[in-house]
Protein backbone atom coordinates (compact mmCIF):
# COMPACT_ATOMS: atom_id res chain seq x y z
CA UNK A 1 0.00 0.00 0.00
CA UNK A 2 0.59 3.68 -0.32
CA UNK A 3 -0.52 6.62 0.61
CA UNK A 4 -1.26 9.23 -2.69
CA UNK A 5 -1.45 12.55 -0.85
CA UNK A 6 -2.10 14.41 -3.79
CA UNK A 7 -5.77 12.63 -3.99
CA UNK A 8 -6.25 11.91 -0.42
CA UNK A 9 -6.36 7.62 -1.27
CA UNK A 10 -4.59 4.60 0.22
CA UNK A 11 -3.65 2.70 -2.86
CA UNK A 12 -3.40 -1.07 -2.37
CA UNK A 13 -2.43 -3.19 -5.06
CA UNK A 14 -2.41 -7.22 -5.21
CA UNK A 15 -1.36 -9.92 -2.90
CA UNK A 16 -1.97 -13.50 -1.57
CA UNK A 17 -4.92 -14.52 0.43
CA UNK A 18 -4.81 -18.10 -0.82
CA UNK A 19 -4.53 -16.94 -4.51
CA UNK A 20 -2.72 -14.16 -5.78
CA UNK A 21 -4.34 -10.85 -6.29
CA UNK A 22 -3.96 -8.11 -9.47
CA UNK A 23 -6.55 -5.76 -7.91
CA UNK A 24 -6.10 -2.23 -7.19
CA UNK A 25 -8.31 -0.56 -4.66
CA UNK A 26 -8.52 2.61 -3.06
CA UNK A 27 -9.22 4.09 0.26
CA UNK A 28 -10.82 6.99 0.93
CA UNK A 29 -10.91 7.24 4.67
CA UNK A 30 -14.15 5.11 4.65
CA UNK A 31 -14.91 3.39 1.63
CA UNK A 32 -12.56 0.95 -0.27
CA UNK A 33 -13.11 1.49 -3.85
CA UNK A 34 -12.02 -1.09 -7.26
CA UNK A 35 -10.05 0.70 -9.58
CA UNK A 36 -11.50 -1.04 -13.07
CA UNK A 37 -7.62 0.17 -14.42
CA UNK A 38 -5.69 -3.39 -15.77
CA UNK A 39 -2.28 -3.17 -14.70
CA UNK A 40 1.04 -5.09 -13.60
CA UNK A 41 0.12 -9.00 -12.73
CA UNK A 42 -0.76 -10.44 -10.02
CA UNK A 43 1.69 -10.66 -7.54
CA UNK A 44 2.33 -10.51 -3.25
CA UNK A 45 6.15 -9.09 -1.87
CA UNK A 46 6.34 -5.85 -3.98
CA UNK A 47 6.82 -2.50 -2.42
CA UNK A 48 4.82 0.75 -3.33
CA UNK A 49 5.53 3.96 -2.38
CA UNK A 50 4.10 7.62 -3.29
CA UNK A 51 6.17 9.91 -5.91
CA UNK A 52 4.85 13.72 -4.62
CA UNK A 53 6.73 15.75 -7.08
CA UNK A 54 5.47 13.39 -10.13
CA UNK A 55 2.01 12.62 -8.44
CA UNK A 56 1.93 9.05 -8.85
CA UNK A 57 2.37 5.70 -6.72
CA UNK A 58 5.83 4.14 -7.66
CA UNK A 59 5.55 -0.18 -7.62
CA UNK A 60 8.49 -2.48 -8.10
CA UNK A 61 8.87 -6.01 -8.04
CA UNK A 62 7.01 -9.03 -6.02
CA UNK A 63 6.56 -12.56 -6.86
CA UNK A 64 3.87 -14.20 -9.45
CA UNK A 65 5.76 -17.77 -9.22
CA UNK A 66 8.87 -16.42 -10.55
CA UNK A 67 10.55 -12.96 -8.63
CA UNK A 68 9.84 -10.10 -10.54
CA UNK A 69 11.93 -6.86 -11.77
CA UNK A 70 8.99 -4.61 -13.42
CA UNK A 71 7.94 -1.14 -12.67
CA UNK A 72 4.95 0.41 -12.53
CA UNK A 73 3.20 3.77 -12.14
CA UNK A 74 -0.30 4.56 -11.27
CA UNK A 75 -1.44 8.14 -11.38
CA UNK A 76 -4.95 7.04 -9.81
CA UNK A 77 -6.11 5.93 -13.15
CA UNK A 78 -3.98 3.80 -14.75
CA UNK A 79 -0.94 1.29 -14.22
CA UNK A 80 1.68 2.06 -16.94
CA UNK A 81 4.80 -0.04 -17.00
CA UNK A 82 8.32 2.14 -17.17
CA UNK A 83 10.86 0.42 -18.61
CA UNK A 84 13.74 1.26 -16.73
CA UNK A 85 17.31 -1.13 -15.86
CA UNK A 86 17.84 -1.34 -12.12
CA UNK A 87 17.37 -4.09 -9.47
CA UNK A 88 17.28 -7.59 -10.15
CA UNK A 89 14.00 -9.36 -9.69
CA UNK A 90 13.22 -9.37 -5.64
CA UNK A 91 10.82 -9.93 -3.35
CA UNK A 92 10.04 -8.41 0.70
CA UNK A 93 12.33 -5.40 -0.31
CA UNK A 94 11.39 -1.78 1.13
CA UNK A 95 10.83 1.27 -0.96
CA UNK A 96 10.27 4.97 0.10
CA UNK A 97 10.24 8.46 -1.24
CA UNK A 98 12.92 10.74 -0.47
CA UNK A 99 10.98 14.11 -1.07
CA UNK A 100 13.76 16.16 -0.40
CA UNK A 101 15.87 14.87 -3.24
CA UNK A 102 12.68 14.41 -5.43
CA UNK A 103 13.33 9.98 -5.85
CA UNK A 104 11.87 6.75 -4.73
CA UNK A 105 15.05 4.49 -2.62
CA UNK A 106 14.67 1.08 -2.57
CA UNK A 107 16.58 -1.30 0.00
CA UNK A 108 17.89 -4.67 0.07
CA UNK A 109 15.07 -7.33 -0.24
CA UNK A 110 15.73 -11.43 -1.43
CA UNK A 111 16.66 -12.16 -5.19
CA UNK A 112 17.61 -15.58 -4.30
CA UNK A 113 20.03 -14.32 -1.47
CA UNK A 114 19.60 -11.74 1.00
CA UNK A 115 20.21 -8.37 -0.64
CA UNK A 116 21.33 -4.93 1.24
CA UNK A 117 21.86 -2.82 -2.03
CA UNK A 118 20.33 0.41 -2.62
CA UNK A 119 18.27 1.48 -5.99
CA UNK A 120 17.14 4.82 -6.74
CA UNK A 121 14.62 5.45 -8.87
CA UNK A 122 13.99 9.57 -10.10
CA UNK A 123 12.66 9.95 -13.95
CA UNK A 124 13.64 12.67 -15.67
CA UNK A 125 10.86 14.97 -16.37
CA UNK A 126 9.60 15.62 -19.78
CA UNK A 127 9.80 19.69 -20.11
CA UNK A 128 6.29 21.25 -20.37
CA UNK A 129 5.05 18.19 -19.47
CA UNK A 130 2.98 19.64 -16.87
CA UNK A 131 0.46 16.24 -15.67
CA UNK A 132 3.18 13.99 -16.18
CA UNK A 133 1.63 11.55 -18.71
CA UNK A 134 4.60 11.54 -21.25
CA UNK A 135 3.04 13.35 -23.80
CA UNK A 136 2.80 17.75 -24.19
CA UNK A 137 -0.51 18.40 -25.16
CA UNK A 138 -3.81 20.80 -24.13
CA UNK A 139 -3.76 19.19 -21.00
CA UNK A 140 -0.64 19.99 -19.67
CA UNK A 141 -1.97 23.91 -20.54
CA UNK A 142 -5.23 22.90 -17.80
CA UNK A 143 -3.07 21.45 -15.88
CA UNK A 144 -0.63 24.42 -15.38
CA UNK A 145 -4.11 26.19 -14.61
CA UNK A 146 -5.86 24.18 -12.03
CA UNK A 147 -2.83 24.25 -10.09
CA UNK A 148 -2.15 28.21 -10.70
CA UNK A 149 0.04 30.13 -8.06
CA UNK A 150 1.11 26.67 -6.29
CA UNK A 151 4.52 25.73 -5.07
CA UNK A 152 6.06 22.73 -4.12
CA UNK A 153 9.29 23.18 -2.38
CA UNK A 154 11.94 21.28 -2.94
CA UNK A 155 10.49 19.54 -5.84
CA UNK A 156 7.97 19.56 -8.82
CA UNK A 157 3.95 18.62 -8.79
CA UNK A 158 1.08 18.46 -10.29
CA UNK A 159 1.18 21.69 -13.13
CA UNK A 160 4.80 22.54 -12.82
CA UNK A 161 5.53 22.60 -16.98
CA UNK A 162 9.41 23.63 -15.84
CA UNK A 163 9.72 21.47 -12.89
CA UNK A 164 11.05 24.39 -10.54
CA UNK A 165 8.50 24.27 -7.74
CA UNK A 166 6.54 26.78 -8.44
CA UNK A 167 3.03 27.38 -11.07
CA UNK A 168 3.15 30.52 -12.90
CA UNK A 169 3.41 31.97 -16.46
CA UNK A 170 6.50 30.04 -16.87
CA UNK A 171 5.29 27.16 -16.99
CA UNK A 172 2.56 28.15 -19.67
CA UNK A 173 5.43 29.07 -21.83
CA UNK A 174 7.17 25.73 -21.65
CA UNK A 175 4.16 24.01 -22.44
CA UNK A 176 3.63 25.90 -25.96
CA UNK A 177 7.57 25.62 -26.41
CA UNK A 178 7.77 21.85 -26.16
CA UNK A 179 4.21 20.95 -27.50
CA UNK A 180 4.43 18.20 -29.79
CA UNK A 181 8.17 17.08 -28.44
CA UNK A 182 8.26 13.61 -27.77
CA UNK A 183 8.81 12.79 -24.18
CA UNK A 184 11.35 9.87 -23.33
Amino acid sequence: MAYDSNRERVVLFGGYDGALRGDTWEWDGSTWTPATATGPSARFGHAMAYDSSRARVILFGGDNGSQLGDTWEWDGTSWTERPVSGPSPRVHHAIAYDSARSRVILFGGYDGALRSDTWEYAPVPCPGDANNDGVVDFADITSVLANWGATYPGGTGPGDATHDGVINFVDISQVLASWGTPCP
